[in-house]
């Protein structure tokens, strides 16, 4: 969890024992930093950064104790963005962004090597959100910001759920909160609830 405990300023990331209720400091802000985000091991591995000139740097490391070091740095024209999440293996990040197109699209970006694979995109759409396996994190689907929210599953498994829920109502359809089990969310599509209309 994020706290200004150390700095009112500053929001540093800290574990909670929900046993003895102590808080530890896990990762403390080095006086720049917006946010933080976890990998799948819930290791703080990325940063993201608002520049001085309204631009966005993100900062990655290989593991805990591991030097931070630079990883994307776009300027203040880009769409917002930053990473989403992870890959199961935790090499390769789940990055929103607009930088070379024309709006916000998913990459996934080798952590190592930088090397970039296009995930989903809509030539006049920003990528608004995703959806991740509880368990496996694969990713299984992504949001666009079209006239509406609109999911897209990129798991086929998934298509027929959406349509479902898509045929419930005609409105915006939340995504479906994680639950330990893919059956019962499968089976129980009432955590997404479609918006009511206006």
């Amino acid at each position: 969890m994020s706290v200004n405990t150390r700095d009112p300023r500053l929001f540093d990331v800290y574990r909670l024992d929900l046993t003895t209720r102590v808080l530890a400091l896990d990762t403390e802000n080095p006086g720049d930093v917006a946010g933080f985000s976890a990998d799948n091991g819930l290791q703080m591995r990325a940063a993201q950064v608002r520049l001085p000139d309204g631009g966005t740097e993100i900062r990655v490391r290989d593991a805990v104790g591991a030097p931070w070091r630079v990883f994307q740095t776009w300027g203040p024209e880009e769409t917002g963005g930053g990473i989403a999440g992870f890959t199961p293996d935790n090499r390769s990040a789940l990055l929103i962004s607009s930088v070379d197109a024309n709006a916000a699209r998913l990459l996934l970006v080798d952590l190592n090597t930088g090397a970039q694979t296009i995930a989903a995109e809509d030539p006049r759409y920003d990528v608004g959100g995703i959806l991740r396996h509880p368990k496996t994190h694969a990713l299984e689907a992504v949001q666009f910001v079209r006239a509406r929210r609109e999911w897209t599953a990129l798991d086929p498994a998934l298509e027929g759920d959406f349509q479902a829920l898509g045929a419930v109502r005609d409105g915006e359809t939340t995504a479906p909160s994680p639950t330990t089990s893919t059956t019962a969310r499968r089976r129980r599509p009432s955590p997404c609830f479609p918006a009511s209309p206006p």
